[in-house]
């Protein structure tokens, strides 16, 4: 029986749909781990079939500033090949990889050569539709990086040969099963991606607010330009001046919706469009609310295309 499409978004939003393309019963002793929710789905798109990566940071954590459970500090000291992306997301793992993970090979995604970098918008209001954060390139003026780079689905797509080429060199036995894993999962994330762009396109000039600056990379490739950002980041509180721009802001520009994020309280968002007819979303760039696992990517990919197409429409 065909599917529908709603049953199809239901099911990738919950992570229920993922085509296994490894050989079922090919098995490797390389033990990995990953940082983050969606650099951890990646990885195990790679290693499907034959690794169960270890997750890092547990789900809906703010990786930024993060104590590390005994647990989750054993996986990297257990793991011969660790996943990260950077100081500028997972500051603490700096430490963390040179006295844990010793003697692991391990990748910091966010240095790979040819993906797309962008520096943080710098405030909180952006106008009109020239709003994207200029193009970041080494020791570009101290500037600092967007880390959100997993929403660029071609820098997802860049890892996913980085992952395998990795792992390959770790586990040359299984080398081609996780080239080919790769090559399969970037096709999934290509398809995903060509659906999203049909449910956005209506929506490329309509302004919206987020909670805070961590989308620009998805908004950058779908061609979406949001208003503005009610926290100037996920660790700082708005001053009411800022909070009063917004307002006027909203009101001048006509925008229809404000999103909040699953992980922070909601009563910004209150405040901030009281009194005016903008509606309240939810957007969640990491994955917060969804399970771990190969499924994760796409299904967060999918959520924020779906919750972007329900508020704005």
């Amino acid at each position: 029986m065909r599917m529908t499409m709603s049953l199809v978004f239901a099911m990738l939003l919950t992570g229920l749909v993922y085509t296994n393309v490894a050989t079922a019963g090919n098995a490797s002793d390389l033990r990995v781990a990953a940082t983050v929710a969606p650099v951890h789905s990646l990885v195990s798109m790679v290693t499907d079939g034959m690794i169960v990566p270890e997750l890092v940071i547990r789900p809906g954590a703010s990786p930024h500033n993060y104590a590390l459970k005994p647990s989750e500090a054993r996986a990297l000291n257990d793991a011969d090949v660790v996943f990260w992306v950077g100081e500028s997301l997972e500051p603490w793992m700096a430490k963390a990889v040179t006295t844990l993970a010793s003697g692991a090979v391990v990748v910091e995604l966010g240095a790979t050569e040819g993906i797309e970098r962008l520096a943080f918008r710098k405030n909180g209001l952006w106008s009109g539709l020239d709003q994207q954060g200029d193009a970041l390139h080494a020791h570009s003026h101290g500037q600092a990086m967007d880390p959100h780079l997993w929403l660029a689905p071609n820098n997802a797509v860049i890892w996913l040969d980085v992952i395998a080429d990795a792992l390959a060199e770790g586990d040359p036995d299984h080398a081609e099963d996780y080239r080919r894993n790769a090559e399969a999962a970037a096709g999934h994330i290509r398809s995903t991606v060509a659906e999203i762009e049909v449910m956005l396109r209506p929506f490329t000039e309509t302004p919206y607010l987020v909670f805070h600056d961590a989308y620009q990379y998805f908004e950058h490739h779908f061609d979406l330009h949001p208003l503005g950002a009610i926290s100037l980041s996920d660790a700082i509180r708005p001053g009411p001046a800022h909070l009063i721009d917004l307002k006027k802001a909203i009101a001048e520009s006509g925008a229809v919706c404000a999103f909040a994020e699953p992980q922070f309280a909601p009563r910004l968002i209150d405040t901030v469009i009281d009194g005016s007819k903008v509606k309240k979303g939810i957007l969640d760039p990491i994955g917060a609310g969804l399970q771990p696992g190969a499924g994760l990517y796409l299904s967060l990919m999918r959520g924020l295309a779906v919750s972007l197409t329900e508020c704005l429409g």
